[in-house]
């Protein structure tokens, strides 16, 4: 069984749950926009047309940031996201050997954790 240490890194990280509840969140956002206008339909209640209209902007701004953040692979890895696809950086990443990286008092890296990926730095 292999281990894949960016979907560790990412879980440990919390990021698909993230997602979930980002992703819950804006679908709530449109649920009471649903709600609105059926209160606009049924009650003739225009005091919903401003509940409305700051749902409606809400949710157009947000949508392509949120679509961003939720379609992203690995967040652990910004810059390789926006180079290799999901299939790709898997395939590269395959047997790679992490190793952790200490160091002596004039070394920085003794505080804070690095990880040392072939010719790649990443934080842990």
């Amino acid at each position: 069984m292999k281990i894949n240490i960016v979907k560790m890194t990412e879980w440990k990280n919390l990021y698909p749950i993230k997602k979930i509840i980002l992703l819950s969140v804006w679908l709530f956002t449109v649920l009471i926009l649903y709600a609105s206008f059926v209160a606009l339909i049924k009650d003739h209640d225009f005091r919903t047309i401003f509940i409305i209209i700051l749902d409606s902007v809400g949710l157009v701004k947000s949508f392509i940031p949120i679509k961003k953040y939720i379609l992203t692979s690995y967040h652990c890895m910004p810059v390789f996201n926006q180079i290799f696809t999901k299939e790709e950086l898997e395939e590269l990443l395959e047997n790679e050997v992490f190793h952790k990286m200490t160091g002596s008092k004039e070394n920085p890296l003794v505080k804070i954790g690095f990880v040392f990926m072939g010719n790649l730095f990443q934080r842990t």
